[in-house]
């Protein structure tokens, strides 16, 4: 992920990111370990599904810096969220990144903004806030990959040839260790 053009960190204390290649949420990344976690297959359909239906992934998510508590990040989230989202539709594309009224091309990749001050963006007007991220999204929006289709048909082929990697070697039915150490049969 790189920083997005045109950012004024002093006015408005958001960090914009832009990638053309779709990043998994920084939630999920920590079940990515090297040992596999029980929820991962979960986790991969989920994503085989959010790319084949959303070309455009939007995250954003907010920290704990300024000293604020859980409802306050959450509420910024949502008016930073909601504020993107109307930046897309003034740019022309819905929220999955297609073209509102047929003509431009689908666009594809990850946007994340991140919150560094959740207290500061609630003080902020909600339309000054729609008109910085208008002009980061115009700013960022030729970084991102674009598709004649919704999903191209190299996507589809990618997900579809996707095969998971083998489990682990432990064996399901064997019993769990004893107290000294050893396997039982």
């Amino acid at each position: 992920m790189r920083p997005g053009p045109g950012q004024k960190t002093k006015d408005f204390p958001i960090r914009f990111y832009i990638c053309k290649h779709h990043v998994f949420s920084f939630y999920h990344v920590k079940f990515l370990q090297a040992f596999e976690h029980p929820v991962i297959d979960k986790i991969l359909h989920f994503y085989t599904q959010e790319k084949l239906s959303r070309p455009l992934w939007c995250y954003v998510q907010s920290t704990a810096a300024d000293g604020s508590n859980a409802v306050v990040r959450q509420t910024s989230e949502r008016a930073v969220r909601a504020a993107l989202f109307k930046a897309l539709n003034a740019a022309g594309y819905d929220s999955y990144g297609k073209s509102l009224d047929g003509r431009r091309r689908t666009i594809q990749g990850t946007l994340r903004i991140q919150i560094m001050e959740p207290k500061t963006i609630l003080k902020v007007d909600f339309q000054q806030l729609v008109n910085y991220l208008t002009n980061l999204v115009s700013l960022g929006l030729p970084r991102l990959k674009s598709s004649r289709s919704d999903i191209d048909e190299h996507t589809q082929h990618q997900v579809a040839s996707a095969s998971r990697p083998p489990r682990s070697e432990v064996s399901l039915d064997r019993e769990p260790r004893s107290g000294d150490g050893k396997l039982r049969p």
